[in-house]
This record gives C-alpha cells, structure tokens and sequence, in this order.
C-alpha cells in the first residue's frame, strides 16, 4: 500500500498505520493515545466510534438475514 500511495501522489516518504476500533464502537486507549500524539481533532472519534457500531450492525444482519 505505501508504495502504491507513493506512486499515486508522488510522496517521498509516508507511513501506514493500522488503527484498530472495537466492533462495539469502543475506542482503546492506544488509538486515543495516537490521536493525541499526532494532534487530530478527538471530537471526530465519537463520530468514527457511531461509524464502526453501524459497520458491525450491518455485517451481522447480512448473516442473520442471508438467503
């Protein structure tokens, strides 16, 4: 993926970072750690935690549901 990005927006150098979200919309104090660490605005966690919860409510109901 880095150097399919790199490629795509001529970068000199970038890092990827895997930020894990419980499926419950739980927000672990590492990824609360990194949002801090690197100066994102936290009001948009909550948002992101509401995002997570509803991906999950979608998988789970496309396995209950399927034909």
């Amino acid at each position: 993926i880095i150097k399919n990005y790199k490629t795509k927006y001529q970068l000199g150098s970038i890092c990827v970072i895997g930020l894990l979200m419980g499926a419950r919309g739980t927000i672990p104090k590492f990824l609360s750690n990194f949002w801090s660490s690197t100066g994102l605005n936290k009001e948009v966690l909550p948002e992101l935690a509401v995002t997570t919860l509803k991906g999950s409510i979608a998988i789970l109901r496309n396995h209950l549901y399927k034909i």
